[in-house]
């Protein structure tokens, strides 16, 4: 089992904890943010791709070049955030715990 401690006091925090409860450090990375709000862009890109479905019909190909373009720049936030993730540094500590091996 792991132990993750706080980067800046060395205190020990819960997985998945956003803030230290020591020092009230921010224990989030800075690109997690940036991703999530980027899915949710592709999400709504659906829209106007369920729209082109009744429009190639007749010859109208606006809201799929749309549907496109808000489809790529999601995918554009959900790389930036990423990129961010990897070049912070992480606010989190994660040490091994001594394991004890039984000799018999």
């Amino acid at each position: 089992m792991a132990i993750a401690l706080c980067a800046s006091c060395k205190s020990r925090v819960e997985e998945g904890a956003v803030r230290c409860v020591n020092c009230n450090a921010d224990l989030a990375l800075p690109g997690t943010f940036t991703q999530v709000l980027g899915w949710v862009i592709v999400a709504i890109s659906t829209i106007p791709f369920a729209v082109s479905e009744v429009t190639t019909a007749e010859r109208d190909w606006t809201p799929l070049v749309l549907g496109g373009l808000i489809a790529a720049f999601g995918f554009v936030m959900v790389l930036s955030g990423r990129a961010r993730n990897k070049a912070a540094t992480n606010p989190v500590i994660i040490e091994a715990s001594p394991t004890t091996s039984q000799s018999q």
